[in-house]
């Protein structure tokens, strides 16, 4: 399992860089990508299942099947099968796409690009980009898309939605963007709309709206998927305050400052509001465990650019940088050798399919 770590020491260099960050977040992008598409096919859960895909629609001729994957990949699977080479170079394209896009938000939205890429990478990248590779290419023009919004750009809001559905079936929820997206947010609002929200969502939780609510959009659901998330609800279980403790932890500082850092970093509102939705999202759709993950973590994308502001609402600046970088690394322990997804790197170049 020590191959993983080359992912935290290829960041480093990024805290000691003055200038040329941007070409080297061009060569840790093609460098990262390379270590996803390269991977064996019984390293990462989902691995073998992309690889089904493209066995799967080389046979299939049901036109039926294009609607239960998303546009882009039934374009992929159906036009990259032909040979192995084809369907690495197909995991690779995919995945440094979606690296790009993301590091092009790091370079610009974030306040210390070393913190928000050792953060991405030590959670996000290996659950989304190493793993459930479709929602990996897709955040990126997610947050795109909302930050058109934000920033008054209405209509790159809606095509780059259109483009975000076209890779993942759950970027459909940037089109509600209008209803969890403001401009204008105090600290006190903030904190007022926070309060009032959670207590709605403990209510939710409790009342069992969660699970009806499920229930009746999987009716209509042509995809199938919120069924297999249901169907999975008794399998997983979760403790939503032992999950979001330390969430709640760091953003006790950033509330308290949010007027200070919005003055310095005018999308910090943008950032923080998607994290604080990320917080809900999990808190709702606990229930239903699975699904919990999978939506809430879009929105835990914007902790890669809150954190690291941390540094400049804490008098110990080193403390603070110190504390957001151990806590990518606790993050990156538990994912490579805690939750049991991964197992021991090795390439595909030397096993075979």
């Amino acid at each position: 399992m020590y191959i993983y770590w080359l992912l935290l020491l290829s960041c480093l260099p990024l805290f000691f860089l003055n200038s040329q960050k941007a070409i080297y977040l061009f060569f840790l992008a093609v460098f990262v990508s390379l270590f996803s598409a390269l991977q064996s096919i019984n390293v990462s859960a989902d691995r073998e299942v992309y690889f089904s895909f493209f066995r799967y629609f080389s046979y299939s001729s049901n036109e039926n099947t294009s609607l239960k994957i998303e546009p882009f990949f039934y374009f992929l699977f159906t036009t990259f099968n032909k040979s192995m080479e084809f369907k690495v170079f197909a995991f690779f394209l995919v995945c440094f796409l979606g690296m790009m896009t993301k590091f092009i938000l790091f370079y610009k939205y974030s306040s210390h690009i070393g913190l928000s890429v050792i953060l991405f990478l030590s959670y996000l990248f290996l659950l989304q980009d190493m793993n459930q590779i479709r929602v990996g290419f897709a955040i990126g023009f997610m947050y795109l898309a909302m930050l058109s919004y934000f920033n008054g750009m209405i209509f790159r809001w809606f095509l780059l939605s259109v483009l975000a559905t076209c890779l993942h079936y759950s970027s459909v929820i940037v089109f509600l963007s209008p209803f969890f997206i403001f401009k204008n947010v105090t600290q006190k609002r903030l904190m007022v709309i926070l309060f009032l929200i959670g207590v709605f969502s403990i209510f939710w939780v409790y009342l069992g709206f969660s699970i009806k609510m499920m229930e009746f959009l999987a009716i209509i659901d042509p995809t199938g998927k919120l069924n297999w998330y249901l169907n999975r609800s008794d399998i997983y279980e979760i403790n939503p305050i032992k999950r979001l403790l330390p969430h709640f932890l760091f953003l006790i500082p950033i509330i308290i400052k949010y007027d200070l850092l919005q003055s310095k970093y005018y999308h910090t509102k943008f950032f923080v509001q998607l994290y604080l939705l990320y917080v809900i999202t999990f808190l709702i759709l606990s229930p239903v465990p699975v699904l919990a993950y999978r939506i809430s973590d879009i929105f835990l994308f914007s902790s890669v650019f809150v954190l690291p502001s941390l540094f400049l609402v804490v008098k110990e600046k080193v403390f603070a940088k110190t504390v957001v970088f151990l806590f990518a690394l606790f993050q990156f322990i538990y994912v490579v050798y805690v939750l049991g997804v991964f197992e021991p790197y090795s390439l595909i170049i030397t096993s075979q399919l």
